[in-house]
């Protein structure tokens, strides 16, 4: 019992000082923290162990979060919480001790030391998981700009060839409503001649994660016209298409060929 008491301490304390997130004991009645590790001085630049026992939660926080109300008054609620149910997880924005603020996420966990209870925090430092996801959406928001924007039509179509999304453009081309397009598939706005075409381009992109095909496609009046397709693989289920319809440079060349064969036969 005594080796296994041993051992479980020695796993609890190598994980405490090698977390990247910063880890810290707190204790009533003042609620102070009484222990921090490696990663929690470095967090939030605090000198050394002592300096760290003389602060609290609020100490380390702006005056207010972002909702407008007390660090302070937030921070005993959170431990209240913890104490009460167990444990608290919750967003919070922190302040390193040099003043610079920043999002973090935080747990509170009730421990029992030596028969006294007290709090586990663990804070991560969400700063660059924040910027990724900004990063990320950001670039979503000029995407679908570009999309939305874009001179020709756009589509992604899943695995089965049904429209998931599509662009103003490709509802022009086609004549179809945004509604309309992805209550069909590809090959509902087909002639039945272009279903073979259609089908071994599709197995294309599959295969090797693009296609490019010249293929007939019929407007939602009947109208037959003819377009360049692009598609590249973007998942398992989704292929991206860019579609531009080429049917007045086809009639052109049609035209320039007929005129130079009537030439030819003077």
């Amino acid at each position: 019992m005594i080796l296994k008491l041993a051992q479980s301490e020695e796993r609890y304390r190598v994980l405490y000082e090698s977390s990247g997130d910063a880890v810290m004991t707190l204790a009533p009645p003042s609620w102070r923290f009484t222990s921090c590790n490696a990663s929690a001085l470095r967090i939030f630049g605090v000198r050394d162990d002592e300096q760290f026992s003389s602060l609290g939660p609020w100490d380390l926080s702006p005056e207010t979060q972002p909702n407008g109300k007390s660090s302070a008054e937030q921070a005993l609620e959170a431990i209240e919480a913890a104490m009460r149910d167990g444990s608290n997880y919750f967003e919070w924005t922190h302040r390193r001790f040099e003043g610079k603020t920043f999002p973090a996420t935080v747990l509170y966990s009730r421990v029992e030391v030596s028969g006294e209870a007290m709090v586990l925090a663990t804070v991560r430092d969400v700063t660059e998981e924040n910027q990724a996801i900004e990063a990320l959406a950001t670039s979503e928001r000029k995407f679908r700009s570009y999309v939305e924007d874009a001179p020709y039509g756009v589509f992604i179509a899943d695995e089965t060839g049904r429209y998931v999304e599509v662009n103003p453009e490709a509802c022009r081309i086609t004549g179809y409503s945004e509604e309309e397009l992805l209550a069909r598939s590809i090959p509902d706005i087909l002639p039945a001649h272009a279903h073979e075409v259609a089908i071994a381009s599709f197995v294309e992109v599959q295969q090797t994660g693009r296609t490019s095909v010249e293929i007939p496609f019929l407007t939602k009046s009947g109208r037959e016209r003819h377009w360049v397709v692009e598609a590249v693989k973007i998942s398992e289920t989704r292929v991206l298409g860019f579609t531009q319809d080429i049917t007045a440079k086809r009639e052109m060349e049609a035209k320039l060929a007929d005129s130079e064969a009537r030439y030819r036969n003077i």
